[in-house]
Order: C-alpha cells, then sequence, then structure tokens
C-alpha cells in the first residue's frame, strides 16, 4: 500500500486538530464508547506530534521527501520517542473488553480504534501518558 505523503503544516493541523478534540476528556478515565473514541483520537494526536517533531528534527518540510521504507513510518509511538531520544512511554497493557487480553504498546490504537478498552487503573495510565506527551510535543514544536 503506497502511504500518504503530507506537508509539515497539514501534520502540524492534524496535531493540533486531534488534540483539541480529545484533551479534555482524556483528564478523566474513558468509561465509555465516546471517551474511548477520545482516547483512540489522543493517541492519533500523539502520534501526529512526535512526527511533526521528528519532520523539524530532520529539516523536512513534506514526508514526500523521506524514503519509503523510513522509520518515520511506524505507528509505534515507543519507536517515535526513541528517534527522539526520549524513553518509551507505554506499556503492555491487559485489556477489559475483551476481557484478559494483554496488548503491545504498538496495538493500542488498535485496541480502541476496533472497541476495546483497558481497565480503568491502566487506562488513566494511559491517559496521563497522552497528557504528558501532549505538553512534550506543544514545548519542543517549532
Amino acid at each position: 500500500m503506497a502511504k500518504l505523503d503530507v506537508s509539515r503544516r497539514e501534520l502540524e493541523r492534524a496535531w493540533r486538530h486531534l488534540r483539541q478534540h480529545s484533551e479534555g476528556e482524556l483528564t478523566e478515565p474513558a468509561a465509555g464508547r465516546v471517551a474511548a473514541a477520545k482516547v483512540l483520537l489522543g493517541l492519533y494526536a500523539v502520534e501526529c506530534g512526535l512526527k511533526l517533531l521528528l519532520l523539524d528534527r530532520r529539516q523536512v518540510h513534506h514526508t514526500s521527501q523521506l524514503d519509503s521504507d523510513d522509520d518515520f513510518y511506524t505507528h509505534d509511538l515507543n519507536a517515535l520517542l526513541q528517534q527522539l531520544g526520549q524513553p518509551p512511554r507505554f506499556r503492555h497493557s491487559v485489556a477489559a473488553q475483551p476481557k484478559g487480553v494483554r496488548v503491545a504498546p504498538v496495538r493500542l490504537h488498535e485496541l480502541y480504534r476496533y472497541g476495546g478498552l483497558l481497565c480503568s487503573t491502566e487506562e488513566s495510565s494511559l491517559c496521563a501518558s497522552v497528557l504528558e506527551l501532549f505538553g512534550f510535543v506543544e514545548d519542543n514544536a517549532a
């Protein structure tokens, strides 16, 4: 499948839009489907924000300037953080729905995209990491 190339400006717009539509609900643990969708938006916002920082670090203004197999294209938030010299923020979690399923950090967005949920304590930790990374991106974006 071909990659969708975007400009730095489009990526920044996506980061801000997704953050805006998820941030308020992330301060409370998600308990319902609407709030779970906000967690998913928060995860996508973090991905856009980290990729924005990577473009800035590489002094690249459009993803078409990257090789198609570049590590930039991962959805693994911990791998993106590593590329930025940051420690991982996401860990293996246990889902409440589907019950007892162990979820790798790289699969968290899939869990929420397909209607799953983490147990409340793990979800609170996930939301705290997302909110922390909102601040990290904001503090480091050009």
